[in-house]
């Protein structure tokens, strides 16, 4: 089991590239025998355009009209 915390948007990208190399490299030394599932709170805000995330969000996702885009 893995459980990483991404750097936010208030890091700098060397940091935030450092780290996705560091995860990267670590998850390829898993054997392919095993499974790898990720789960997380990844925070992204897709906004009011779910068909084009249709893949990622559905029609009935949680959207907030207060939030502005």
């Amino acid at each position: 089991m893995v459980a990483a915390y991404e750097p936010t948007y208030v890091f700098d990208t060397s940091v935030k590239d450092a780290f996705h190399l560091f995860l990267f490299n670590y998850l390829k030394v898993v054997p392919p025998t095993n499974k790898v599932v990720v789960l997380g709170d990844f925070n992204a805000e897709l906004g009011r355009d779910w068909e084009s995330f249709s893949y990622v969000m559905g029609r009935h996702h949680l959207h907030h009209d207060e939030v502005s885009f």
